[in-house]
């Protein structure tokens, strides 16, 4: 059995947050849809934002979820507070994309990955393996 994890996303219109202990990639996965539901019902173009922690209070080693149509970004935040992002091998760039977490973010588009490869990053992690390899989790945040 995994152990419960917390997770928590952010209304679109006013910022009231929700937040829920979940223990498997398909509860991750469906409060993923919902924000990202909750976001078009709204009229946003900005996507949601997920933080998933191993508690409620437990600041490090986090993983934060940027839900896009396309793909989603993975955020990892370990222990030291030294974050690192997922980087597509496939997808050419373009424009920032603008994730809501508890503020505003701007992230490149080659952060986002296939869905498929997102989720298997997140269950990867849930079950304490740490970061899949196959996600390419790079310390390059800025860069187009």
């Amino acid at each position: 059995m995994t152990a419960e994890h917390y997770l928590r996303f952010w209304h679109p219109t006013t910022n009231r947050e929700t937040g829920l202990e979940v223990s498997q990639v398909g509860q991750v996965v469906t409060a993923a849809e919902k924000a990202l539901e909750l976001y078009r019902e709204a009229g946003v173009e900005d996507f949601p934002g997920l933080s998933l922690s191993r508690g409620k209070d437990i600041p490090e080693d986090t993983l934060n979820i940027g839900v896009s149509l396309d793909g989603w970004v993975l955020i990892h935040t370990n222990e030291d507070f030294w974050q690192t992002v997922t980087r597509s091998t496939e997808h050419p760039g373009g424009p920032l994309r603008r994730v809501i977490f508890d503020d505003s973010l701007e992230i490149s588009a080659r952060c986002f990955i296939d869905w498929d490869l997102a989720i298997e990053a997140i269950a990867h992690w849930l079950n304490g393996n740490g970061l899949l390899d196959a996600a390419n989790f790079s310390e390059d945040l800025d860069s187009k």
